[in-house]
């Protein structure tokens, strides 16, 4: 693995890029007026983060479309059954984020080159072992499902396959957001989307979709990244378990507390279509799913800008301390919800509509639920980067305490209201539950960092930006692994 000492240009490639936008139209005699129009709009299209809502754009119609066609082409309780394996596959992912990604993208930043590709090393490593253990552990599953002849063997005989793989795709897709090259996810989210849509329409067109080879075809278009990214990568990525090692210490120092902050979140997140499969079976699975998927229309935008606000609340820290990270944390918050709230009207003129049209007319009737799903996620959208910004200045502790907030309304609200309304009782928990969660954020956010200016070394007096006492790594050396 070869880095470099050369240090990147001090002078940000957005403002090399302007200037030699505006030297080209001051040469060509651009009236001044319209010059500065073109400089502000494209300006406004680089802040905005282009490349990564059009990244986010594929990744979400790729997975919004494998829920759709299982929705048409099979039955309501098909889709139950998807929904089922899906949600292992996204709790899965939220342990990873916990534990290797949302890591990975905060502390990068700060290391020095050759220590950042050994960090990079590690991180692979360790991945690659989560993915191992991870399918061992649905390999076992599987067993016993069989043993006690239930229908969620093969289920999980086909996740044992394709979570690794999937794992795998979006832990590049979270290195290269980490560097800040969205187009190399770019490339990889479509090429993925389109083998991944063309199997699946095989598979229906054939009549041999189902849950299972659903969850099959996307664990093979994954796995197609990974194979090309070996290729790549095979003679210049170090496999060591001393790296696996020192990025596991580093990581589980700073993200202990995003690990218990996640599993609280998620286990309570993706128990919801398990507690109303088992209190009224996979076809109200299903419909739960239906309006899940629904919502999943909002994916482009609301992770787009998630996945463009992340890295660079984590730089915001770097280099300008606390006051710039809260002035981010604010912003990408009023951003979130009113991109969020105009989602929520739309669903609620048209949601029952377009569940109609997209997953077919066995789904009818369901706008209310629908709906109250939807305003969930406008309450968690709400409390996200004050998550972030808690993360990124190593204050992880007061985001796991508020994190209690979502098991302890599921467990006091969410059973009575699933067992009586089904998946309208446990939007409704949902609902209780973010809401609560991104009050309470948002409280001690605001206590916190008015009452204690903190740098990001630890220390009380003005921040000091990190690039005054960090080098850069090189250009080679942030784009190897991508």
């Amino acid at each position: 693995m070869s880095t470099t000492k050369e240090d990147v240009p001090t002078v940000p490639l957005e403002a090399s890029d302007d200037r030699e936008t505006e030297a080209l139209l001051n040469a060509a005699k651009v009236p001044t007026r319209l010059s500065r129009y073109f400089l502000r709009s494209r300006k406004l299209v680089t802040h905005l983060g282009a490349w990564t809502l059009l990244d986010q754009v594929f990744a979400s119609l790729t997975n919004f479309s494998t829920g759709i066609l299982i929705g048409r082409f099979c039955s309501k309780g098909e889709l139950g059954r998807y929904m089922l394996g899906y949600s292992v596959i996204l709790f899965a992912m939220a342990f990873q984020q916990m534990l290797i990604s949302s890591p990975y993208i905060l502390i990068r930043p700060r290391l020095l080159a050759e220590e950042a590709a050994r960090y990079t090393s590690g991180a692979y490593t360790q991945q690659f072992a989560m993915g191992g253990a991870l399918s061992f552990v649905l390999l076992c599953a599987a067993f016993g499902f069989h043993i006690a002849h239930s229908w969620l063997a093969i289920v999980m005989l086909s996740l044992a396959f394709a979570s690794p793989l999937f794992l795998f795709k979006e832990m590049f897709r979270r290195v290269c957001f980490a560097h800040l090259h969205v187009r190399s996810a770019l490339v990889a989210d479509f090429t993925i989307g389109l083998l991944q849509i063309s199997i699946l329409a095989a598979l229906a067109l054939s009549g041999h979709l189902s849950a299972p080879t659903g969850i099959l075809a996307v664990g093979v278009a994954c796995g197609m990244l990974a194979i090309m990214w070996f290729l790549r990568n095979r003679r210049r990525v170090e496999f060591r378990i001393q790296d696996a090692r020192n990025v596991l210490d580093r990581n589980w120092r700073l993200g202990r507390w995003i690990i218990g902050s996640q599993i609280l979140w998620a286990a309570s997140l993706y128990s919801y279509p398990w507690l109303i499969s088992r209190m009224h079976g996979p076809a109200a699975a299903g419909v739960w799913a239906a309006c899940f998927g629904i919502n999943a229309l909002a994916n482009p935008l609301l992770l787009g800008v998630q996945n463009y606000v992340e890295p660079r609340i984590s730089h915001a820290f770097a280099d300008g301390g606390i006051p710039r990270m809260c002035t981010f944390v604010w912003k990408a918050t009023g951003l979130l919800t009113i991109s969020m709230l105009l989602f929520s009207a739309l669903v609620f003129f048209a949601g029952d509509l377009l569940t109609v049209l997209l997953y077919g007319a066995k789904y009818a009737g369901n706008g209310l639920t629908l709906f109250v799903l939807t305003l969930s996620f406008v309450a968690g959208a709400a409390g996200w980067a004050f998550s972030c910004g808690f993360f990124a200045a190593d204050r992880g502790n007061l985001d796991l305490q508020i994190s209690w907030v979502y098991p302890v309304i599921m467990c006091a609200v969410g059973f009575p209201l699933v067992k009586l309304y089904g998946p309208l009782g446990a939007a409704a928990s949902l609902l209780i539950a973010n809401a609560l969660a991104s009050s309470l954020r948002a409280l001690r956010f605001l206590i916190t960092f008015r009452a204690l200016p903190i740098r990001h070394d630890g220390s009380t007096s003005s921040s000091t930006p990190l690039s005054q006492t960090r080098s850069i790594g090189s250009a080679e050396e942030l784009t190897q692994y991508e």
